[in-house]
C-alpha cells in the first residue's frame, strides 16, 4: 500500500487486475515452455515481472526477471516457470485477504 500512497482504491483495483492478469500469464508461459518457445517465455517473464512490481511481490519478480533473463536452456527455464507458479500460489490467498481488509 505504501508503494501506491495509502490509497486504497487504487490498490484494491492495482490488485484486483494482478489476480485477474497473472494467472494468464502463468498458463501462457506452460504453453510457450511445451513448444520451447523461449522467446516468448522472455518476454511473458518481463510482463509478469512488472505485474509482481506492481503489487510489491518481490521475490516473484525476482523470478519473473531471471526467467526473462534466462540462458536459451529449456531446463531453467521450466524450473522457473514452476517456481513462478509456487510462488504465485503462496501469493494470490494473501492478495485476496488483502483485499477483504
Amino acid at each position: 500500500m505504501r508503494r501506491l500512497g495509502d490509497d486504497r482504491e487504487i490498490a484494491d483495483a492495482t490488485i484486483e487486475q494482478f489476480l485477474a492478469d497473472a494467472p494468464e500469464r502463468l498458463k501462457e508461459m506452460r504453453v510457450l515452455l511445451e513448444a520451447g518457445d523461449l522467446g516468448g517465455l522472455h518476454f511473458k517473464g518481463h510482463s509478469l515481472k512488472g505485474l509482481a512490481g506492481a503489487v510489491s511481490a518481490p521475490h516473484l519478480q525476482e523470478l519473473a526477471e531471471q526467467l526473462e533473463k534466462s540462458a536459451p536452456d529449456l531446463t531453467i527455464a521450466a524450473d522457473l516457470v514452476g517456481r513462478l507458479q509456487q510462488e504465485y500460489a503462496l501469493l494470490e490467498p494473501r492478495l485476496r485477504g488483502a483485499l477483504a481488509a
